[in-house]
């Protein structure tokens, strides 16, 4: 359509999975790609519980909300999107490691992961897992001044940039010829922004409806908030009261070992 392939990050050219295509048919690498980032969902979130010090089972309760919670299976929808989250909680645990241990294999890991997710081609995943990890940076009880862990973070994301530069470069350079290098109206900027009437979905599952009949006007009443358009971005965020009661009782948790 007139658009360069390389310069799409949607289109994940320069993720390394992409190599099973060399060697399996289609259909089959396709799958293993799904299937194998599913599993490093469970994996990565559980190695981070317990690099954390929790138990195997709130480890494994932690993995399994990660993993199969409704806003994680909806990105299976959204295939940069889907692989771009499995390697959150892996740069988390080497970030840590990292700030923790002040080695620097552990920085050389966070960088490899990092990257690996500009590469998945979902650069607002990218930037909220990046503030994200400055949360993470300021508030830990690291033994390091906090304007030493910002210079680090900063450093951390340009080591990130300058490896990913192969998929960046050609994609600024496709933004700035595009529409969107004009800018955005706030409205389009915002339209697939969670609205507050979808909050009962955290606890109350397909709160809004099914997506898997048709016509969706009928089986999935969300619509309504997109004024008809179509589905939601993101078809549910479903977590679970079990899981949310449990996540507040924990961060609230005054112990340091909660």
């Amino acid at each position: 359509g007139g658009q360069p392939y390389f310069a799409d990050p949607n289109n994940s050219v320069f993720h390394p999975v992409n190599l099973l295509f060399f060697i399996l048919p289609f259909f089959r690498a396709f799958n293993l790609i799904l299937v194998g980032h599913a599993l490093l969902y469970l994996i990565s979130a559980y190695l981070l519980a317990r690099i954390l010090g929790l138990s195997p089972k709130a480890a494994m309760m932690s993995a399994t909300v990660y993993g199969l919670c409704g806003c994680s299976l909806s990105l299976l929808n959204l295939f940069g999107r889907f692989l771009a989250m499995a390697y959150l909680p892996l740069l988390l645990l080497f970030w840590h490691l990292y700030l923790a241990e002040r080695r620097r294999k552990w920085l050389a890991f966070s960088v490899a992961f990092g990257a690996l997710q500009v590469l998945c081609g979902a650069p607002e995943v990218n930037a909220l897992n990046m503030l994200l990890l400055l949360g993470w940076t300021l508030c830990f009880p690291y033994d390091m001044p906090r304007m030493r862990r910002c210079l680090q973070w900063g450093a951390l994301n340009a080591f990130i940039l300058g490896v990913s530069m192969i998929q960046l470069l050609p994609t600024v350079e496709m933004v700035r010829q595009s529409s969107r290098g004009a800018g955005m109206e706030y409205w389009e900027f915002t339209s697939n922004s969670l609205r507050l009437k979808r909050l009962p979905e955290l606890v109350a599952p397909n709160f809004f409806g099914y997506v898997d009949q048709l016509p969706f006007q009928t089986y999935y009443w969300a619509y309504i908030l997109r004024d008809g358009d179509d589905y939601s971005y993101i078809v549910n965020i479903y977590f679970g009261a079990t899981a949310l009661i449990l996540g507040a009782f924990g961060g609230l948790d005054p112990r340091s070992d909660a």
